[in-house]
């Protein structure tokens, strides 16, 4: 067992605190990880907003009859809370002072491709990862899902472009010395 306590100067987390299954249990031992002083700059996807294109898309793509039964088994896998706020006081309960942070919301223009393989990258995953359904689906369910978000994605785009938008979370917080 590696002993990681208080050899870090800084620790990155990149678009992976909203995929922690247990966050306090992760930003405890990010910030036990740390020296003093240390810092923590992080940066993810934040407070779902419904209605940012994947919201609109996934609303209209979990209304077809032949999804709309399996997805309500559908457990979200995220780990999102509401405001700047919230999260502000998620880091201080681990021990973090705020140094910055920031939600900002964010749009790029991209083609129908793009957009699509955006959401492949990681949104899929939780839409249409076996674990996060409390039924078995199967890679029909998963394939059917994921051409209705395709289709969607072309259906709202112009010209072929679409308009990707979400909420970021930027954080850097310290570890003081005491």
């Amino acid at each position: 067992d590696l002993d990681c306590s208080h050899i870090f100067d800084v620790a990155f987390c990149n678009s992976a605190l909203q995929w922690f299954s247990d966050p306090d249990r992760a930003i405890a031992a990010i910030f036990y990880s740390l020296k003093k002083p240390g810092k923590l700059g992080l940066a993810c996807t934040a407070t779902p907003n419904w209605s940012s294109l994947f919201g609109r898309i996934i609303s209209k793509v979990t209304e077809n009859k032949e999804i709309k039964p399996t997805f309500s088994h559908w457990k979200n896998p995220w780990f999102h809370l509401p405001t700047e706020n919230d999260y502000r006081l998620f880091f201080e309960k681990h021990g973090f002072v705020t140094v910055f942070i920031d939600i900002e919301h964010e749009q790029t223009d991209y083609s129908v491709e793009e957009a699509f393989n955006i959401y492949l990258s990681g949104a899929a995953n939780g839409y249409t990862g076996k674990k996060y359904y409390d039924i078995e689906i199967d890679d029909d369910y998963i394939a059917t899902f994921n051409n209705g978000v395709k289709e969607e994605i072309k259906r709202q785009s112009k010209e072929g472009r679409i308009m990707v938008d979400f909420n970021r979370l930027y954080y850097i917080g310290k570890k003081e010395e005491q």
